[in-house]
């Protein structure tokens, strides 16, 4: 009976192993579980070698089989811990955990393994090893696919959210069945019940249930593949409709142009040859800024990365400035999630550079801050600028030194609206924030 139970242990978990790493060809690398995929399937294989090793079918003496296992188990929950913090803290601020497992499992082994190796015996190991890598680990793991599971969009098949909490419980289970019942022979004379049995149920109901993450996976690279389709769509449809306006309108007012030029020139009235003159350069400026319209509108935006550069360039004109600082924080891991379109993107974009040009105008300007991170709900850019008090010019009505005034607030707010998103802005002696709350992509959008 102890045998067959060992035995179905390690297969739960050699079979976890190749459900985690047999999906990696399709799914998108942009997915923090994928990065993390490798931990997890070198905890699945080396866990299972730990528990098939004590099988009778393998004979080592003087119990070396013993304690290769425990040194292979307490090794596992290592690579465990490290899947958990990949999944939990994707960003790079947050690499200095990553050391926190490794460091555990050198302090165990170095004060309580080898000890116990060399000395009286590897019970004491084995009670520390499940307490401080075992249980951490698996909760650990458990929380990160909680997370996980918030950020599983909407209009994603209901079942795949369902699959991953239960895989998130299921690993919540084994933190406490093999990280805090440390002695399985008292907790069967206690209860009747072999702990190996609840361990092995975790682990095969785990091998099942992460077939629901592959299916994410699966299902973001298809609809990262559409959503690339559809960019390119949008952009050729942005390029057609600039190409027709330049050669019908923008050709148009330059015909007008010359006509108002000329008639300039023929006006022997010197102030209606300056006010033909000076409409006809009124008129230049507005053809240039649609054209930079036009080009910017048939640019595409094809994912993030560009984005962000794009968003570096109003900033670069803060940072410009004596004593101002300027910074672009992208949280592209999850961001995903919040299904943020290629017009969405451009619309967010315009607020951007609208926002942090009018902060730039402003002689108290000491630093602005661009935000674009993910939350449960969608997505948020936020743009903080910061200004030296008592210095005026940080009314709401004088945002815009040229003259725009209000307008910028509405060209914004309009935008926000446009995309289904909420603009709230406010503002203080210190500085202003703005904030655009972006929901999720419904399927209908």
């Amino acid at each position: 009976m102890d045998d067959a139970i060992i035995f179905i242990y390690g297969l739960a978990f050699f079979t976890l192993g190749i459900v985690a790493w047999a999906n990696r060809a399709r799914a998108s690398t942009d997915d923090p579980i994928v990065r993390a995929r490798p931990f997890l399937v070198l905890f699945a294989v080396i866990h299972g070698i730990a528990e098939w090793v004590e099988l009778p079918i393998f004979s080592f003496p003087l119990g070396a089989g013993a304690a290769g296992a425990l040194l292979m188990h307490s090794a596992s929950f290592m690579f465990l811990g490290l899947f958990g913090l990949a999944v939990l803290v994707p960003g790079r601020r947050m690499r200095p955990l990553f050391l926190i497992p490794p460091v555990a499992f050198i302090a165990w082994l170095t004060f309580s393994y080898v000890p116990g190796l060399f000395g009286d015996g590897l019970r004491n190991a084995s009670i520390i090893g499940r307490l401080f890598l075992s249980f951490p680990s698996a909760l650990v793991s458990s929380v990160a696919l909680f997370r996980k599971s918030r950020l599983v969009p909407p209009i994603a098949p209901p079942a795949i959210k369902r699959g991953i909490n239960g895989l998130a419980l299921t690993f919540a289970l084994y933190a406490v069945f093999s990280g805090l019942i440390v002695d399985s022979a008292l907790f069967f004379a206690y209860t009747g019940f072999r702990i190996e049995i609840a361990r092995s149920a975790c682990a095969v109901v785990s091998a099942i249930l992460y077939g629901f993450v592959n299916h994410l996976l699966e299902w973001e690279a298809q609809n990262q593949q559409r959503e690339a389709d559809s960019r390119a769509s949008s952009a050729e449809e942005r390029r057609s409709l600039a190409d027709e306006l330049h050669d019908t309108v923008i050709q148009e007012m330059f015909a007008v142009g010359l006509e108002i030029e000329t008639a300039g020139r023929r006006s022997k009235d010197p102030e209606a040859r300056s006010a033909f003159l000076h409409a006809k350069a009124r008129l230049n400026k507005i053809i240039g800024e649609i054209r930079n319209f036009l080009s910017d509108s048939a640019a595409e935006i094809p994912d993030l990365d560009e984005f962000g550069k794009l968003v570096e360039k109003p900033l670069d004109e803060a940072r410009a400035l004596p004593d101002v600082t300027a910074e672009f924080e992208l949280v592209p891991d999850g961001l995903q999630y919040a299904r943020l379109t290629p017009r969405e993107l451009f619309h967010l974009l315009r607020i951007v550079q609208e926002a942090v040009r009018n902060s730039v105008r402003h002689s108290c300007l000491l630093s602005v801050k661009v935000r674009l991170f993910p939350v449960s709900r969608g997505a948020v850019l936020e743009i903080v600028d910061r200004c030296r008090p008592g210095i005026p010019g940080r009314d709401a009505e004088d945002l815009d030194s040229s003259g725009r005034s209000g307008y910028g607030l509405v060209s914004m707010e309009h935008r926000a609206r446009s995309i289904g998103a909420e603009m709230t802005w406010t503002r203080s002696e210190e500085g202003s924030r703005l904030r655009i709350d972006i929901p999720w992509k419904r399927s209908d959008a």
